[in-house]
């Protein structure tokens, strides 16, 4: 469950001094009470969620906060987007959940035919997608960083990536 959370929160979390939190689109919404429980499972405190229309945006978004200056200390690393060592240091199970929540925050599957299926993950930050690119080496899995994004493109590593990750939404 940890991985699972740290997971999420690398890709569409914040965590500030006396507060932290997620963000979950609508067409994902199938994600938040799953999140929200693990939230209140780790951290033994109730997330307050919202639906909310930002202004600027067309998506609708629900955004689950949790007050606490304590979990947000605690929780500080991951103001910097890379993967914790954590994780890193960790078993295959867990480098799978964490990936698997992290492609849930910041990916998107392709499949418009043969030759345009590809598995991606968007990030401002190259390091992560290093990071990232190096823990799915772990499971065999070969990708390349483009711009902003890693790709899985290959049929064979698409494959590999369904069956040792996987996706934890029903769109995905």
């Amino acid at each position: 469950r940890l991985a699972a959370f740290l997971g999420y929160m690398t890709g569409d979390g914040w965590v500030q001094r006396y507060r932290l939190g997620f963000q979950v689109a609508e067409t994902e919404h199938d994600l938040l009470p799953t999140l929200c429980r693990i939230t209140s499972e780790l951290f033994g405190l109730e997330p307050r969620a919202i639906r909310r229309k930002r202004h600027d945006r067309k998506a609708v978004l629900y955004e689950a906060t949790l007050g606490s200056e304590d979990v947000a200390s605690n929780l500080s690393f991951l103001r910097k987007k890379r993967i914790p060592d954590l994780v890193l240091r960790s078993g295959n199970d867990v480098a799978a959940s964490y990936l698997r929540w992290l492609f849930e925050a910041d990916g998107s599957v392709f499949d418009k035919g043969r030759g345009s299926r590809a598995i991606t993950l968007k990030g401002k930050d190259v390091e992560l997608l290093r990071d990232t690119q190096v823990l799915l080496l772990r499971f065999g899995i070969h990708s390349r960083i483009t711009r902003n994004a890693l790709v899985i493109r290959r049929g064979e590593d698409v494959l590999k990536f369904a069956g040792s990750i996987g996706f934890a939404s029903n769109k995905k």
